[in-house]
């Protein structure tokens, strides 16, 4: 996994950011492997887990995201939560 098959930080409303997967739709959050708000966030995994039902186990997708601390009153354009992102991307294997 390379940054190259990733997109630049895309600013959505004029408030978030988030990177996504290179040509990926930005409104399909499955896409996003990073996301800031207020608070930064990158995906570590995609999982599925049980809902126990009456009529057995229901099976539905969890994404898991990994947090960090809440950056300045930039949101998504705060420079140290995007370096935060990149930094744990690196970390979780993207290069």
């Amino acid at each position: 996994m390379k940054f190259k098959d990733l997109s630049d930080w895309i600013i959505i409303d004029d408030y978030y950011a988030t990177r996504i997967v290179k040509d990926g739709d930005v409104n399909n959050i499955s896409n996003r492997v990073a996301f800031i708000e207020k608070t930064p966030r990158v995906r570590i995994s995609k999982n599925k887990f049980c809902i126990e039902t009456k009529d057995g186990c229901y099976a539905q997708d969890k994404d898991i995201w990994l947090q960090g601390f809440k950056g300045s009153s930039d949101y998504g354009r705060d420079i140290d939560s995007r370096k935060w992102c990149d930094d744990m991307l690196k970390l979780l294997g993207w290069e």
